[in-house]
């Protein structure tokens, strides 16, 4: 069985470590971001980017979207390993515990709601909750107690055969393997593309800062990568392809924007994305 330990990634090794169709999906994300900055694969090596059915590591956009992937893994038999512990997924669940009692919470996702009620009035009838909607319905399925349970079952990664991580955490490693979590996919009210439609003139609605998560969990594999909640940008191919028109437009606004040029020179806040793509 491989080993399935993080690839601790040195910043010369972006060119060789990937393929140029890695590289691809890499440089639509940085295209997006107004980035000018480009991986340039390996010709030799080979990637794929297809269904990944036994990944080594799942990478999720939020703590909600690794309780799903840890319950599910754990369901299906597997040992399962959560970067930086589970810390963060049972202080989630136990504030959200706290809300179903009818108590207020300091958890910084949750201290806004006074109570549960006000929390599922928010995801199911505003847009913007869909950060929360998934929480929430883990929460009624399952219960505060699986959620628990389950977090005590996590294991170390080198005893795991399966590692979940957010993709903020995952910055600086890679596995052989990685799958992209389905809480990446287009939340209901959002702006971004449909998985509805095929008008590839539809440009997406996308957040600088969701960009550029997008881009650190796709640079994350050496080989097979699953899009999966990420795959709806195949559904617009232009779209991320070219550096100028419309796209830029429909970008939504970041403090990022206001860096300039400057911000691009070493240091650079990109440096801590990850694996240093190449300079043209």
């Amino acid at each position: 069985m491989r080993s399935i330990l993080p690839i601790q990634p040195s910043a010369s090794d972006c060119v060789r470590r990937c393929n140029p169709i890695l590289a691809e999906e890499a440089n639509r994300w940085l295209t997006i971001v107004e980035s000018p900055l480009r991986l340039h694969g390996n010709p030799e090596l080979t990637t794929t980017v297809g269904p990944v059915p036994d990944p080594d590591a799942v990478l999720c956009r939020s703590n909600a979207g690794a309780i799903h992937e840890v319950l599910e893994l754990l369901s299906e038999g597997k040992r399962v390993a959560m970067v930086g512990g589970g810390e963060a997924l049972e202080k989630l669940a136990r504030a959200a515990g706290q809300l179903k009692e009818g108590r207020r919470t300091n958890h910084p996702e949750l201290v806004l709601f006074t109570t549960w009620e006000e929390l599922h009035e928010y995801v199911t009838c505003d847009p913007s909750g869909g950060d929360l909607l998934l929480l929430v319905e883990i929460i009624e399925d399952h219960g505060v107690g699986v959620v628990l349970k389950a977090v005590q079952r996590l294991c170390p990664e080198d005893e795991a055969q399966v590692v979940v991580s957010t993709a903020h955490k995952s910055k600086g490693r890679e596995w052989h393997a990685v799958r992209i979590a389905a809480d990446f996919a287009p939340r209901d009210g959002s702006k971004t593309l449909s998985t509805e439609t095929d008008d590839e003139d539809v440009l997406p609605d996308i957040n600088l800062e969701e960009a550029r998560l997008a881009y650190v969990a796709v640079t994350r594999a050496r080989q097979p990568l699953d899009l999966g909640g990420l795959s709806w940008i195949n559904r617009c191919p232009s779209f991320g392809k070219t550096s100028a028109g419309p796209v830029a437009a429909l970008i939504s606004s970041s403090p990022w924007d206001r860096l300039g040029p400057a911000a691009m020179s070493s240091p650079s806040p990109w440096d801590r994305l990850g694996p240093h793509p190449a300079r043209p």
